[in-house]
Parts: C-alpha cells; sequence; structure tokens
C-alpha cells in the first residue's frame, strides 16, 4: 500500500470544492464559504484527516467511501429527517447516503475508509462472506461505544501528527485497529446477533491462541495443537488472525514472530563468554537451521543475530 501525505489550503471555492470533490464524492459548497485548509496521510485503504473551515456555510456531501468524523463546535449534520452535531459524539457517512452539513468555524477530525478495504474488513469479523456492508443510522450504537471510538481517533491522530503512518507495519497496525474500532461502535445491518456471537467467537479464538503461542513458542507445537487448546478447528484459527491480528497474518506467521521476539530478547542478554551462541539461542527458539534463521531473522530486523550476540 502506497502511503500518501498531502495538504490543501485556499480561500477559492471552487478548488475547495475540487479537492473535497477527489476525496469525498460530491461536495457543493454554500457562497459564504471563507477558506479549507486540511492535511490528509493514509494509503489505498484508509486516510486520516484533520480539517480546518472559516466561515460559516453549507454544503452537501454524497460520500464515495465510509467516513468516521467528530468536530469542534460549529459542525452539525442533517440525513433525511435526523440530525445530530459531531461535536456531541461521533457518527459515520456511509456511500448512497447524502447528507448536508452546516459549519461554522470548526476543526473536524476524521477517518476515511475505502468501501472494498472496509467491507472485508467486516466479513473477516462476521464470518461472512456475503456480508454487503451498510450501517444502521449515523451514530455509534451506544455512548459507551462512543467513548471506546474517540479514544481510538484520538490515538491514530496522534500517531499520525507523530509522522508514524510513514511505515508500513505500523501503518497496518493502525488501520487494523481504527476499523475494528468502526466496525464495533456501529450497528452494522443484518443479523445482529449472529454477526455479533461470529464476531466475538473469532475474537476470542484470536486471543486465545495469541496467548497460547507466546506461553508454548519454546516447544514443538503446531497449528493443530493450537486450535485444539482453544476449542477451534484450525480454519477458524486461520479467520481468526486473519481478521484481528495487527498485520492480518497468518497464526504461523504470528507464531514465527513470537519465536523471532523471545529469540531477539535471548540474544540481548546473552554472553559468548560464558557460551551462548545464535544456533543454541535458534534452536531453544524452534529454528533447527542457524542459517534459515538468521535470514529470517535479518528480514524481521534488519541485522545479523550475531551482531545482537556479539555487541
Amino acid at each position: 500500500m502506497t502511503y500518501f501525505d498531502r495538504a490543501f489550503g485556499s480561500n477559492d471555492i471552487g478548488e475547495a470544492e475540487q479537492w473535497m470533490d477527489a476525496a469525498y464524492g460530491r461536495v457543493d459548497l454554500d457562497p459564504r464559504f471563507q477558506r479549507y485548509d486540511e492535511r490528509m496521510r493514509g494509503d489505498d485503504r484508509f486516510f486520516l484527516t484533520a480539517a480546518r473551515m472559516d466561515g460559516t456555510y453549507s454544503c452537501l456531501i454524497d460520500p464515495g467511501l465510509f467516513i468516521v468524523a467528530t468536530a469542534t463546535p460549529g459542525f452539525s449534520w442533517m440525513r433525511d429527517r435526523d440530525e445530530g452535531s459531531l461535536f456531541d459524539q461521533p457518527a459515520i457517512f456511509q456511500p448512497g447516503d447524502p447528507y448536508s452539513v452546516v459549519a461554522s468555524n470548526t476543526e473536524v477530525h476524521a477517518v476515511g475508509f475505502a468501501t472494498d478495504a472496509l467491507r472485508r474488513s467486516a466479513r473477516l469479523l462476521c464470518g461472512d462472506d456475503e456480508l454487503e456492508l451498510r450501517f444502521d443510522g449515523v451514530r455509534a450504537a451506544s455512548r459507551e461505544s462512543a467513548a471506546t471510538l474517540l479514544a481510538a481517533l484520538d490515538l491514530v491522530h496522534g500517531h499520525a501528527r507523530e509522522g508514524l503512518l510513514s511505515n508500513d507495519l505500523f501503518r497496518a497496525r493502525v488501520y487494523r485497529h481504527i476499523a475494528i474500532r468502526t466496525l464495533d461502535s456501529f450497528r452494522v445491518v443484518g443479523d445482529r446477533h449472529r454477526l455479533r456471537v461470529s464476531a466475538e467467537r473469532r475474537h476470542s479464538i484470536y486471543r486465545l491462541a495469541a496467548d497460547y503461542f507466546h506461553e508454548h513458542a519454546s516447544l514443538p507445537i503446531t497449528l493443530e495443537d493450537a486450535a485444539e487448546a482453544v476449542g477451534a478447528s484450525v480454519p477458524e484459527l486461520d479467520l481468526a488472525f486473519r481478521a484481528y491480528a495487527p498485520g492480518e497474518e497468518s497464526p504461523t506467521v504470528f507464531l514465527q514472530g513470537v519465536r523471532l521476539e523471545a529469540a531477539l530478547r535471548d540474544l540481548q542478554a546473552g554472553d559468548p563468554t560464558l557460551g551462548s551462541t545464535v544456533g543454541e539461542i535458534a534452536t531453544r527458539w524452534g529454528f533447527p537451521s542457524p542459517s534459515r534463521f538468521a535470514a529470517q531473522f535479518r528480514a524481521a530486523y534488519g541485522v545479523n543475530p550475531k551482531s545482537v550476540l556479539d555487541r
């Protein structure tokens, strides 16, 4: 996924409409518009954005993606007969549901999800390969879920300001975090009980299996062992990790990462003068081939394991 970092600022209504059309779908600004500034960071799956709206104006937005937004006082939205304020709680706007906005000297923080990306995440979480993602309304399911989502949004926007999103792996983790929080916070259209139970089961399988891998990483365990330990099948285990693991990695890749992290700690604590060797540490953590271990270690950390041990 190619990272982008874009900034825009203009007091020209035509330029502002063109920028917003490209980002959000059709946008028609009111002539009372004064100035619009925005900083947007992300990739093909999602982006985080912070925007400043000066003046008092109204606009119609017909979104081409899913948008979760919050704002300082001065931003209200209307959709059909429903209306609300982004200052009160986060809202989600989705493709095919145009909404009106009245804004006055306000700042907006939002995350935009490409439709295909968020739908894929929803299908993985809910275990429904045919799910056509729609949300039942604009508001979060509860005050509690809104508060949880706000905390997640604050965290990831902080990461963006610090420039951390340029790292591909970190950005994948951020996407996973905020996508899961979004899908947990708003009501997905469908059999809610079945979808909730399925998502809860997958999360439980992932959490229990991740703990199992950490506790038994030094043993010659298999995926079958882990699946049996958590009361799931191997296919269920695989789907749970692809739904909840930070980088959507498989259980095999996740276990390898756990073992590499453990080997790294032992290499850092080891002492060659007392007999510590790369081969002995590699074998301890399930890597019988020192050369293959060294290659995987270099791929993960960018250095040779021997240089860590001999530092």
